[in-house]
């Protein structure tokens, strides 16, 4: 991956195991998820991939209509973020672009 250009940023709160300390990541594609949906057993297992911490603590995450942005990061490691879901078409406009990876944590 080039990473010597000016990017679009995708911001994280905190270190999320997910990211693998990922600095750069192309956006794959956008869909859409409603966690309403899901089994309580698939709804856990969502929530400890998408809100596990780097210092063990799993955060959470509210059972919702989301968008679903698929990365792939510099490091070759697939990984998503859900967004709020009326932020569809604002991403993807952005499929096969590389973002840069921003954790902060000052929220």
């Amino acid at each position: 991956m080039n990473t010597s250009l000016d990017y679009p940023v995708i911001k994280f709160d905190r270190k999320y195991k997910k990211l693998y300390n990922q600095n750069y990541a192309e956006l794959i594609t956008v869909t859409y998820m409603d966690t309403n949906l899901l089994t309580d057993k698939m709804f856990n297992t969502l929530k400890e991939y998408e809100c596990l911490g780097e210092d063990g603590i799993c955060y959470s995450l509210q059972r919702q209509e989301y968008t679903v942005l698929i990365f792939v990061g510099d490091n070759g490691i697939v990984f998503q973020s859900l967004r709020d879901k009326s932020k569809f078409v604002e991403y993807h406009k952005y499929i096969n672009h590389i973002f840069k990876v921003v954790i902060d944590e000052s929220k």
